[in-house]
């Protein structure tokens, strides 16, 4: 949805035009290029369907960078 929410940081003014679901979406985008492995049925669906998902069963909170996790708050915050 935001293919550059891993490098850059985002903003609320860009963020606000999307809806709570949406949010949790580009929220979790970050964790499943991270390869983080879904609970959810929803989320494993969702991105199992993208090619470049790659769960890993390994996966790690600090594997993300802090633009990442600077993003994932401000995303939670107007979730």
């Amino acid at each position: 949805i935001i293919p550059d929410s891993s490098y850059r940081q985002l903003t609320r003014a860009e963020l606000s035009g999307y809806d709570s679901s949406t949010l949790a979406l580009i929220r979790n985008e970050i964790y499943a290029r991270n390869g983080y492995v879904f609970k959810k049925q929803y989320y494993q669906n969702y991105f199992g369907a993208k090619s470049w998902y790659s769960p890993n069963p390994a996966f790690n909170e600090s594997w993300l960078t802090s633009t990442e996790k600077y993003n994932i708050q401000l995303i939670k915050s107007m979730e």
